[in-house]
């Protein structure tokens, strides 16, 4: 079926479209309304029923529901206009047509928003993300709350909605902080050269015991990393649930100083000595 049309077919055809809706009797006036109204009553209990279903589903992600619902939701309408047109007595080959002449122009129109389409189904294609999980991207974190077909929401750490275009996201590098289930922490500290580093080991394994959430498996490690200015750097590496990977960090922190405290071990501070040069002061008089 050849739906291409030229200017003037177009405008012959709607030129038709609009005689037989002007030439309408009230009873199919009527009806067509009737059958309208009752399609849309249809296509929403649908999109809801389908909706239930995509919830239980166990085979799509949380993150494809929206895209579904939204393809699902135009298709059904789009056959109901068709149909609808069809009853009424348009020709359905020259009412696609000149929708699918429509279709072009909208979509030379909105081609920012096409663009922005096409991230959003190569995001659910290739799954850097999903609902519910902690990314990074452009600079910005956050949880994701919902990847639509157009943006991508973020929940930021302190409560922001962050928008992103889908465009410009399925291009940028993500980092997803979920994906794994574990996190690692990373703690630096430093102790006084006057602290064997057996001690300070003893310290640091106190403070990790006292610390919710860490793993014993992977097992924590401590690195005697540098030997600084002020002192000698410790690194400590522990894993824990993404979730808790805050809470984990600064409480890791707060433990390390009362553990040191506790050993009587050291955090030194830089410290900067200065010496003055100049002309020597005169000798008082006897």
């Amino acid at each position: 079926m050849d739906t291409t049309l030229d200017p003037e077919t177009a405008v012959e055809t709607m030129d038709s479209i609009r005689k037989t809706l002007a030439g309408l009797d009230l009873k199919t006036a009527l009806l067509a309304v009737l059958f309208l109204v009752l399609g849309i009553v249809a296509v929403k209990l649908f999109i809801r029923l389908e909706r239930k279903v995509l919830t239980r589903s166990r085979y799509l992600p949380p993150s494809t529901h929206n895209i579904v619902l939204t393809l699902s939701r135009f298709v059904l309408y789009f056959v109901l206009v068709v149909t609808v047109a069809g009853y009424v007595g348009i020709p359905v080959t020259s009412f696609v047509a000149v929708l699918s002449v429509v279709g072009i122009a909208v979509s030379l129109a909105v081609q920012g928003l096409l663009t922005n389409l096409v991230g959003g189904f190569i995001i659910l294609g290739a799954q850097p993300m999903e609902v519910g999980q902690f990314v990074e991207t452009n600079g910005l974190m956050g949880t994701v709350d919902r990847i639509g077909m157009i943006y991508t929401r973020l929940i930021g750490i302190d409560g922001r909605l962050i928008y992103l275009p889908n465009a410009g996201l399925y291009t940028s590098q993500v980092i997803n902080y979920s994906q794994y289930g574990k996190r690692r922490v990373t703690a630096v500290i430093s102790a006084s050269y006057g602290d064997p580093p057996d001690r300070v080991w003893e310290a640091i394994q106190l403070a990790i015991s006292r610390v919710e959430g860490i793993h014993p498996d992977p097992a924590p490690l401590i690195w005697l990393e540098s030997y600084g200015n002020s002192g000698i750097v410790y690194n400590v590496h522990v894993w824990c649930d993404g979730s808790a990977f805050l809470q984990v960090k600064y409480s890791l922190n707060e433990q390390l100083y009362y553990a040191f405290r506790d050993k009587g071990l050291t955090i030194p501070f830089r410290q900067v000595d200065v010496h003055l040069d100049g002309p020597a002061a005169p000798k008082p008089e006897a």
